[in-house]
């Protein structure tokens, strides 16, 4: 009875997933890419981080879903930049903020490839919160000058 009692304590001191075991390459059997998968995976390759191995621990899968998500993300905040640069030629405060949003992104972007996903996510937070600012500050001015 005493083996009994003693043996749940003894598992719990265990590591249930032991890291000490080599990793196998698993063949994962593919499938040809539909149309629109081939952009998305050269998009990944470039900005998101490698993908891990099929046999991975669970914290490296998560970590790789997250870098996965902060890439399409990005892709998307970029996408929404992007047509807002040819009204801002004529307002310098806008167009730099805009250039700076962009290299901010740039750069989130190269530290998602790099497994950095939360410095990541606040780069672009941080940025995308300046845009925020900057919008209103420029409205408000237009305001302001439109009432003198």
């Amino acid at each position: 009875m005493n083996s009994r009692l003693s043996s749940p304590l003894s598992t719990q001191d265990k590591d249930p997933f032991p890291s000490d075991i080599p990793p196998q390459t698993v063949s994962r059997k593919s499938r040809p890419a539909s149309w629109w998968q081939q952009p998305l995976r050269w998009w990944y390759y470039l900005t998101a981080p490698p993908e891990a191995p099929a046999n991975a621990r669970l914290d490296q899968r998560e970590a790789t879903r997250r870098g996965r998500l902060a890439s399409v993300v990005l892709f998307f905040v970029i996408l929404l930049v992007l047509p807002a640069i040819p009204s801002a030629v004529g307002n310098p405060v806008l167009t730099t903020t805009l250039a700076l949003v962009l290299v901010i992104d740039g750069v989130a972007l190269a530290l998602n490839r790099a497994g950095k996903t939360n410095l990541a996510g606040i780069l672009v937070v941080i940025s995308t919160s300046r845009v925020r600012c900057r919008l209103a500050l420029c409205s408000e001015q237009r305001l302001f000058r439109g009432n003198s």
